[in-house]
């Protein structure tokens, strides 16, 4: 709101009858305004960033939980019947650990990375993200099967 006062009062300042000393006020005002307007769009941004980083770190601890509780219960699954080996549980699980380790991998370059490069890391880090969220429900599919 304050921008648009600031563009009204150039505009006005622009016309007949401004002195030099108004033309200044404007120049100001509107420097300032732009200033501000940047500033509340840097802070919007890194808001933005932060509950990024929460909801990554939060769906990484869920996942590492439930994988890690899933390699506890590997034995179970075998007696059950619900795979056919330990092989093939040991490579599933080998599986999921590999995409959680890239998944993390990226999460840190993102968390870490500059401003100006962080929108390129956040993309990688979603896409591992989700790779690894399909891959965890394929399994957990697998073994209610």
């Amino acid at each position: 709101m304050r921008t648009l006062g600031a563009i009204t009062v150039l505009a006005m300042a622009l016309g007949a009858g401004c002195t030099r000393d108004d033309r200044a006020d404007v120049r100001r005002e509107t420097n300032e305004a732009a200033r501000e307007t940047s500033e509340a769009a840097r802070n919007a941004a890194d808001e933005a960033r932060d509950v990024w980083n929460r909801d990554i770190e939060t769906r990484m601890q869920k996942l590492d939980r439930e994988i890690d509780e899933a390699t506890a219960n590997a034995k179970a699954a075998a007696r059950r019947g619900k795979i056919k080996t330990q092989r093939e549980w040991n490579e599933r699980v080998a599986e999921l650990k590999n995409l959680r380790e890239d998944a993390r991998r990226s999460y840190n370059e993102a968390k870490d990375a500059t401003k100006d490069k962080w929108r390129d890391f956040q993309a990688g880090t979603d896409r591992a993200i989700e790779k690894l969220d399909r891959a965890w429900e394929r399994f957990q599919a697998d073994m209610r099967s």
